[in-house]
């Protein structure tokens, strides 16, 4: 049994409270599949709370592992900055005003890779009174082998006066297209641009877009026109890649096997895969769910349980974004750091490190094997446990750490949880399932793991609040025999 200091479930609970309590978290997010920066990363810097009298939202990209990335980033905390700055300015004195209580500032991105070039657009919205909040897009493309940014699109393209003159024939012919929907004057608003076009780089397309109220009314949003690259003669090749999806974690497309669900009364999200992505877990008992121990009334949709997407927002305190077309969540994964402050690991040694991998073989029985994972939903009814399997690394696994193009600052408390994909995997439960963990009665027990029954870990897995504890599963030809929470003393 591996052993850990005790202060360490402790404060992973602290960790998986920070977000809903209104803290800034700092988070590793999906490693992109490719790209020639070997050691390109992203880290996610989440606030939710109450700045004066704005409630500020943010999701703050942080890039690693090329030039141009320090830069960037402060391009990008520059753009949040600004932004909040300036609400509070267009607020003041609103104190008393039947607004008051509605002023906010919100921030969320989006990014793709191709090859070297790297195109994030960062999404600020904002309400600073009066019949309806603002909304606008900053962009930024850069070269992350040359540290290049492409301010213009004369930068990106070979012959930019033919190219700048396609695109723009491109746009008024799709705003010809419909007519009605623009204002009189787009098509000479376009042509006065000259060619001097915001834009960003999204799959196989340069998507040009225009700022709120410029080309549209306020109901028509941002307006937004997508030339495909193969159409365009540019100084970079590009790799053949599809759009980002309508689902995304951490600015990156996640699969969704069901979507959104829309009526009357708001907008519903599918239960079980919304948890799954923010890392909270769901306990069904009969057809009564709960989600972090707080009860949750479903809606059914095609078979499937759905849950308002407030219930996340405003119960849960998630950052959940849905525009009527794209479903975005901003939320803890990988690395896990206690508002900043380390957790304590200096009584790790080598002789007591936890598993290097997700799954090992049990020598004593080839068909039995033990997953890391955190658990995501548990159906005592149905006989099945779903769960994210991860991977455990330490500073000693200097050869896996080459691998993933990790350094010891991605670990400074001596351990690194590798899950670079936010899919899950189901497995039957066994007949007579052991169950152990830290916390039962909600006390810590110094002594190890306790033996619980299965009514006692169903509640202790709704009361636990999302706590980011990994558990260590035993699986015999396919079928759970034992459930263990993993830090263990």
């Amino acid at each position: 049994m591996n052993k850990w200091p005790s202060k360490l479930a402790a404060l992973l609970l602290v960790a998986s409270l920070c977000l809903s309590a209104g803290c800034s978290a700092q988070n590793l997010a999906k490693l992109p599949a490719s790209g020639a920066v070997e050691s390109f990363s992203v880290k996610v810097n989440l606030t939710n709370q109450k700045d004066d009298r704005v409630q500020v939202q943010t999701a703050i990209p942080e890039f690693t592992g090329f030039g141009a990335a320090g830069e960037l980033n402060a391009k990008i905390k520059q753009i949040s900055n600004d932004g909040i700055a300036q609400v509070k300015q267009d607020t003041e004195g609103m104190e008393n005003s039947a607004g008051a209580g509605s002023l906010f500032y919100q921030s969320y991105f989006d990014y793709t890779r191709h090859n070297d070039i790297l195109s994030v657009w960062i999404t600020s919205e904002n309400y600073t009174g009066g019949a309806h909040g603002a909304h606008y897009i900053n962009s930024f493309t850069v070269n992350t082998k040359t540290g290049e940014f492409y301010t213009s699109l004369g930068s990106l393209l070979q012959d930019p006066a033919t190219a700048k003159k396609e695109i723009t024939d491109k746009i008024i012919a799709d705003i010809q297209k419909q007519p009605d929907a623009f204002f009189p004057e787009a098509v000479q608003t376009v042509k006065d641009k000259n060619g001097d076009y915001s834009f960003y780089l999204d799959g196989q397309n340069l998507v040009v877009y225009f700022e709120l109220y410029e080309l549209l009314p306020y109901a028509g949003g941002i307006p937004k026109f997508s030339i495909p690259l193969a159409d365009l003669k540019t100084k970079q090749s590009f790799e053949k890649q599809d759009p980002l999806g309508d689902n995304r974690l951490n600015g990156e497309t996640i699969a969704f096997k069901n979507t959104v669900y829309t009526d009357s009364n708001g907008v519903y999200l599918p239960l079980e895969e919304t948890a799954a992505a923010l890392n909270h877990i769901v306990v069904k008992t009969g057809e009564a769910y709960t989600l972090n121990g707080k009860p949750v009334e479903v809606k059914k949709v095609n078979g499937a349980a759905y849950a308002p997407l407030v219930f996340f927002t405003g119960t849960l305190g998630d950052f959940v974004v849905y525009d009527g077309t794209v479903l975005r969540i901003f939320t803890q994964v990988g690395s896990i750091t206690v508002a900043g402050v380390p957790l304590d690991s200096s009584a790790a040694s080598a002789e007591n490190e936890p598993p290097a991998s997700t799954s090992q073989n049990n020598a004593a029985d080839e068909n039995t094997e033990e997953i890391l994972a955190y658990i995501k939903s548990y159906d005592a009814t149905g006989g099945q446990i779903t769960f994210d399997p991860i991977e455990w690394v330490t500073s000693q696994d200097t050869k896996r750490m080459k691998e993933l193009g990790l350094t010891k600052e991605d670990m400074p408390n001596g351990f690194h949880i590798y899950n670079p994909s936010e899919q899950t995997e189901s497995l039957k439960l066994g007949k007579n399932v052991e169950f152990q963990v830290l916390y039962p009665n909600g006390v810590y027990n110094a002594e190890g793991a306790r033996l619980a029954g299965e009514e006692q870990f169903q509640l202790y897995l709704s009361q636990s609040q999302g706590t980011v504890a990994p558990y260590r599963l035993t699986v015999q030809n396919g079928e759970v025999l034992k459930i263990e929470e993993q830090y263990v003393p």
